[in-house]
């Protein structure tokens, strides 16, 4: 029903390597959806700024220059697709960087022609699980996860419940939402990245 594609493009020298790792279904009702894309369109962009960037800089002693993205399956069900990319880059700078990328896809009906649609937000994925979502209440969980592994920010208040942006990386996993976030986005780059689990059992109103 499915497998993973990669692609891995180096230089001899171990000074440039581009390299792509997603996974690839061909069988319904999975079928329909590229979850290669934008991963593998990234590719020719990414070898050129990778070789431009590298012949700029042939004496460096810092010169290698990576990029790596490898897209995961968090959740795979007849209703919910929730795909994680994590990717990875250096370019010579004083240390590597890595963020994410998160796309999930629903649809209402499990048979094999029916449409999946992107879900933006959580509680599009919650409503077709049919489980219940509070949208206040999913951001304070959040909230007191990261406060919970000391997020500079968060704990400053700079990032809070009210932040826009807060909601947005989620992918679903087989027993909750799962929010992650990039160094700088809740904390220094010292912190690292971040992730908040939010199990279904938390989401409940009767707390089961």
């Amino acid at each position: 029903m499915a497998t993973r594609l990669t692609g891995v493009t180096r230089l001899d020298d171990d000074s440039f390597e581009v390299r792509f790792v997603v996974p690839f279904f061909y069988a319904p009702p999975y079928a329909s959806l590229d979850l290669s894309a934008p991963d593998l369109a990234r590719a020719p962009e990414a070898w050129t700024d990778g070789l431009h960037e590298r012949r700029a800089r042939p004496d460096a002693a810092t010169g290698s220059w990576r990029l790596e993205r490898t897209a995961d399956v968090r959740s795979l069900s007849p209703t919910v697709i929730s795909v994680l990319t994590r990717i990875q880059a250096y370019a010579g700078g004083a240390h590597p960087n890595a963020w994410f990328k998160v796309r999930t896809w629903v649809r209402d009906d499990v048979s094999d022609d029916a449409r999946w649609g992107r879900a933006a937000r959580p509680c599009d994925v919650l409503a077709a699980l049919r489980r219940p979502c509070d949208p206040d209440r999913l951001r304070r969980a959040v909230i007191v996860e990261l406060e919970r592994q000391d997020a500079a920010w968060v704990v400053a208040g700079e990032v809070h419940a009210g932040t826009a942006w807060l909601l947005d990386p989620f992918t679903v996993d087989p027993t909750g939402l799962t929010f992650r976030y990039a160094a700088y986005e809740v904390g220094p780059y010292a912190q690292g990245p971040f992730e908040a689990h939010v199990p279904f059992t938390a989401l409940a109103s009767d707390g089961r």
